[in-house]
């Protein structure tokens, strides 16, 4: 009997036990998953905000861009020269984009978010590299050709800064979709 009456306690207490870890397993899983979709929520908000900025920089840019394309076309045939028109503009401007926030993500907690969205800063950050390359090209285009005058390396810069802008105006409805998906 005596044996039974110690299994019986030994038993009990080791359900007591068992319990108490699954309870403070369940809790940690709880406060786990609260403090991940704090962060998310706060990371997205983040990533929302740069987004914004970003198009707002971009928008800013584009005009500007658009009227150095036109007085370049307009003055293909013309001696002044390309580097004559860049500073009679105040020289070249190209956005700056930001993607700290996405790229706080990427970093950490990549795991935690849905596909589709991983997805769409996945296109931002690629169209993001475009751009970059092509502003890398246009100011190597610049320094190489900034004595230019009349002739076909004008048309070439004035066609260079049309597709600069071809890809910005794709990054502004990319990240304007992204915005509306959330």
């Amino acid at each position: 009997m005596s044996r039974i009456k110690n299994f019986k306690k030994v038993f009990y207490e080791l359900f007591i036990l068992t319990l108490g870890i699954l309870i403070a397993l369940l809790i940690n899983g709880w406060k786990e998953d609260y403090n991940n979709a704090k962060y998310l929520k706060k990371t997205f908000v983040s990533i929302n905000e740069e987004i914004k900025e970003n198009i707002r920089e971009i928008e800013l840019i584009i005009p500007f861009q658009d009227s150095l394309e036109s007085s370049i076309y307009l003055n293909l045939n013309d001696s002044i020269s390309i580097s004559d028109i860049i500073i009679d503009f105040g020289g070249f401007k190209s956005p700056v984009i930001k993607a700290s926030g996405w790229k706080s993500i990427v970093n950490k907690n990549i795991h935690l978010i849905d596909y589709s969205i991983i997805s769409k800063l996945s296109e931002i950050e690629e169209v993001n590299k475009e751009i970059k390359y092509k502003t890398q090209k246009l100011i190597e285009f610049i320094y190489e050709n900034a004595e230019v005058g009349a002739g076909q390396r004008k048309q070439t810069f004035s066609i260079m800064i049309l597709d600069l802008i071809i890809s910005e105006e794709e990054l502004i409805s990319i990240m304007h979709d992204f915005l509306k998906a959330k």
